[in-house]
C-alpha cells in the first residue's frame, strides 16, 4: 500500500530517498560517493544544503572538522607572501587544518632565537586560548 505523501513525492526526492537507504546499508565509501553524485543531478542548491545542514549538526565539532578537512582539503604549504607577511599568515592558517597548524607553529617556534622565544612566551603568556 502507497501512502498519500509518497503518491505526492518529487521522483527525485523518492530516488535521494532510496539511494540514502543504500549507502547506509553498504556503508562504504563507494556508497557514499554515488550517493553524492546522485544529490547532485537530483536535489537543488537548498535541497543539498539543508542535507548537510542536517548531516553536520548531528555531528560534534571534532567530527565536524575531520569531514570538513576531508572534503576540502588543508592549505597546504604556505605560499610566498606579496604583501605583509602577518596579512598573508593569517590567510594560510584559516585555510590549514589543525595537523598543519601545530606542525607550522611547532618547527616555527623552534627556529626562532632563544630571545625571540622568550619574547614570544611573554608577549603570549596570560592571554586566554582563542
Amino acid at each position: 500500500m502507497t501512502s498519500t505523501l509518497s503518491k505526492l513525492m518529487n521522483p527525485a526526492h523518492k530516488s535521494v530517498a532510496r539511494m540514502i537507504g543504500y549507502s547506509l546499508t553498504l556503508g562504504d565509501f563507494d556508497g557514499w560517493q554515488r550517493f553524492a553524485a546522485l544529490i547532485l543531478a537530483r536535489l537543488s542548491d537548498r535541497g543539498r544544503l539543508g542535507l548537510a545542514w542536517a548531516a553536520l549538526t548531528a555531528l560534534d565539532p571534532e567530527q565536524i572538522r575531520q569531514v570538513t578537512n576531508t572534503v576540502l582539503g588543508g592549505a597546504g604549504t604556505p605560499g610566498v607572501a606579496f604583501t605583509d607577511d602577518h596579512d598573508e599568515a593569517a590567510l594560510w592558517a584559516n585555510m590549514a587544518t589543525d595537523d598543519e597548524l601545530r606542525a607550522y607553529a611547532w618547527v616555527t617556534f623552534n627556529r626562532l632565537s632563544p630571545k625571540e622565544q622568550a619574547d614570544f612566551l611573554d608577549a603570549t603568556r596570560g592571554r586566554d586560548a582563542a
